[in-house]
């Protein structure tokens, strides 16, 4: 029998991912344990869209906006953040960077919706602080398709992973997986979201990131400065005490 597909290539075949090659789908019909592989991916999703149903979501961040069905991860487990925040992390999957699509002028950017003491979710101004337990997702003007990466870094130099998957589509206001609760850290970060046309591991984005703000000398200059063509920054404050 031929060897295992690797794990980004069995959730392709669990989920029609244009990376199921006929070679993996042959080797899961015949490969008891590959079955049982991609059956647990099915279930864990399944799973995870009776308890969070993907409009119902979506309509509490953007209740006035048309609504954008969100690919949802198959498999969620929760982590904590190295840094600032604990959130929802996805696995990683490949994107076939053929499928890449431009649109128009949209230009790339990032915001943040903000969910405080319980409240349903609405866009945040990031000249306004944030405080501890706080909750923030992202969204992003996605001008095109690809694996997106989203971290911040702060003024003592902690990063912090918040997300990394293939978002299939793009355009304006797309709202991305996962959230973000605040932790008591006060002080000034980065948030930085980039797109690529393949993944990214974790460390590799955060050495991008590193090697920017140490060449610009401060989390100030490296906004001002940037961090490439196909990435955007935020920057944000976090205060003590409550708003």
């Amino acid at each position: 029998m031929s060897p295992h597909p690797k794990p980004a290539v069995l959730e392709a075949v669990a989920f029609g991912a244009p990376e199921a090659t006929p070679e993996a789908i042959a080797h899961v019909d015949s490969c008891r344990l590959c079955q049982n592989h991609v059956a647990a991916l099915r279930n864990h999703r399944a799973a995870f869209l009776v308890q969070h149903p993907p409009d119902a979501f979506l309509a509490k961040i953007e209740p006035q906006a048309p609504q954008r069905r969100a690919w949802v991860p198959p498999v969620l487990a929760l982590a904590a953040a190295l840094g600032t925040a604990a959130m929802l992390v996805v696995p990683r999957a490949p994107v076939d960077s053929a499928q890449t699509k431009f649109k128009g002028e949209l230009q790339l950017g990032l915001r943040l919706h903000l969910s405080r003491d319980g409240r349903p979710a609405t866009p945040f101004d990031v000249r306004d602080p944030l405080f501890a337990g706080d909750v923030i997702r992202f969204v992003t003007d996605l001008p095109f398709a690809g694996h997106v990466s989203v971290g911040s870094i702060d003024a003592q130099g902690r990063f912090s992973s918040y997300l990394q998957a293939p978002i299939p589509e793009a355009g304006p206001s797309v709202v991305l997986p996962g959230a973000v609760r605040l932790d008591a850290y006060v002080g000034e970060e980065l948030i930085v979201l980039a797109v690529d046309a393949a993944p990214v591991d974790p460390a590799t984005f955060e050495r991008r990131i590193r090697a920017v703000v140490e060449d610009a000398g401060s989390l100030r200059a490296a906004h001002d400065r940037g961090f490439g063509p196909h990435a955007v920054a935020l920057r944000i404050l976090k205060r003590q005490g409550s708003p």
